[in-house]
């Protein structure tokens, strides 16, 4: 029996890519059986589209943190209070789209890399998971 996985990949940058991408072939290495879906925003979801990845179409939802922490920043410089305040829009609207997406499809794990909006709203308890994470 095929079990079915989320994986959403952090997409501030591209080292979570790297490293998502890694542990999903070593997934699959140990349980040949699984399908792997996945979340992220550009330009992860590139790296994993050109990896052969499936990725849902509610990737076109999923907001670039990067270009909102390239917007907060001043050179190289971020700007802590104004990356909070603008990505806690994004945050919002992701926590949105991931809702839809476990409501519409049938997994049996999540794996979350950096998805601190569902962490927020697992401590908040504005969110309540019957999955595995």
């Amino acid at each position: 029996m095929e079990k079915r996985v989320l994986f959403i990949s952090g997409s501030l940058g591209m080292g979570h890519v790297t490293r998502d991408l890694a542990i999903a072939r070593a997934l699959r290495s140990r349980k040949p059986e699984i399908e792997i879906m996945w979340m992220a925003a550009h330009p992860a979801n590139i790296a994993i589209q050109e990896a052969g990845e499936r990725l849902l179409p509610e990737r076109f939802s999923w907001a670039d943190e990067t270009a909102v922490a390239e917007n907060a920043a001043d050179g190289f410089r971020l700007k802590v209070l104004k990356y909070v305040f603008n990505i806690r829009k994004v945050w919002a609207a992701h926590l949105d789209v991931f809702r839809q997406v476990i409501n519409d499809e049938r997994f049996e794990l999540i794996i979350g890399d950096e998805t601190y909006e569902i962490a927020i709203a697992l401590t908040a308890k504005k969110l309540l998971l019957d999955i595995p994470l």
